[in-house]
């Protein structure tokens, strides 16, 4: 392996790529020990196809993110990391990715985040939340938060968001708080709801949502009054 390397040379024997191949697992993290990144990349193209278990093939691809990162030329980094992002959703990767290509690492998250819907994918979605953090697409950030409907998630990253979007805030949390009352009822939903109303106090979001509730609760009795009428 070393010396196809060394002259520029590339494996085409079928019966010996055979051979090593069952071992390339081994072989790269022992590489990755002894600090030897160019010879892990030059082998790392030989997984393909191998079959390996999902957590097997991530480390490898791990590790050759670590090795394509610590070399001078950095022509394998964007490969290595788009396969970890693209098939694991690997949030590590696509911050190295961010660091050296800014370009394409957006790309990743506007493609992905077009092609798959809120909720398909738990990974996906945690992927595409810090993408939009971090690349500061609020408006994305905001809208893939309303389609998953997870209080605790829109807490983590509400703070991004209150300046912008406050009267979307206070509808998305006066609706969830809203349906958990209607769901649980009396002590259990203040129990769930304890969290969340420290929280929107904090950030300076309880005024609102108050409002938006008693518009709810007033359309409700309206409606009720129209009914029986």
């Amino acid at each position: 392996i070393r010396w196809t390397r060394l002259w520029n040379q590339k494996l085409k024997r079928p019966d010996l790529i055979a051979s090593i191949q069952p071992f390339l697992p081994d072989l790269i993290q022992l590489m990755n020990q002894q600090k030897d990144y160019e010879v892990l990349l030059h082998v790392l193209p030989f997984l393909q196809d191998l079959g390996l278990p999902d957590a097997v093939r991530k480390m490898c691809l791990q590790l050759g993110l670590r090795a394509a990162a610590s070399v001078p030329v950095k022509s394998d980094l964007t490969r290595i990391a788009k396969s970890l992002i693209i098939d694991y959703h690997d949030i590590d990767a696509w911050e190295v990715l961010m660091h050296e290509n800014h370009e394409q690492a957006k790309k990743i998250i506007i493609v992905l985040g077009t092609d798959y819907r809120a909720g398909e994918d738990e990974s996906l979605d945690l992927l595409l939340l810090h993408g939009y953090m971090r690349l500061n697409l609020h408006e994305d950030l905001l809208k893939r938060l309303v389609q998953l409907g997870d209080a605790n998630l829109m807490m983590e990253y509400d703070h991004l968001l209150t300046r912008d979007y406050p009267q979307e805030l206070a509808r998305f949390y006066s609706d969830h708080i809203r349906s958990i009352k209607e769901m649980y009822g009396g002590t259990i939903a203040r129990q769930k709801l304890n969290n969340i109303f420290s929280h929107l106090k904090a950030a300076n979001l309880l005024p609102a949502v108050t409002e938006n509730l008693k518009k709810i609760k007033t359309r409700q009795l309206l409606f009720l009054t129209r009914t029986n009428h």
